[in-house]
């Protein structure tokens, strides 16, 4: 088992995390468009599910929260890594 299974976990959809990150992108830069109008990620409140509201996540976190992977951990590996470094 790697010493570092977050990363692992991870490098092994690299490719989905990277075409999901690139929509994402294009979302939020305004690139992709509808009928000449802007699309945007929302959600639909259970409480009021006429209205949508835009969804103000971060794409890391967006990206965290789709694919599982924990970013606490992720940055304990990279401090792990650092420290196997220097010795």
């Amino acid at each position: 088992m790697s010493d570092y299974p977050e990363h692992t976990k991870m490098a092994a959809i690299r490719d989905e995390l990277d075409a999901v990150a690139d929509f994402l992108e294009a979302l939020e830069s305004g690139k992709l468009t509808y009928g000449g109008e802007r699309l945007h990620l929302a959600i639909y409140p259970a409480d009021s599910p006429n209205r949508p509201v835009v969804v103000g996540a971060s794409i890391p976190s967006l990206l965290a929260q789709w694919s599982g992977i924990d970013q606490d951990k992720i940055e304990a590996e990279k401090r792990q890594m650092l420290a196997s470094l220097r010795g």
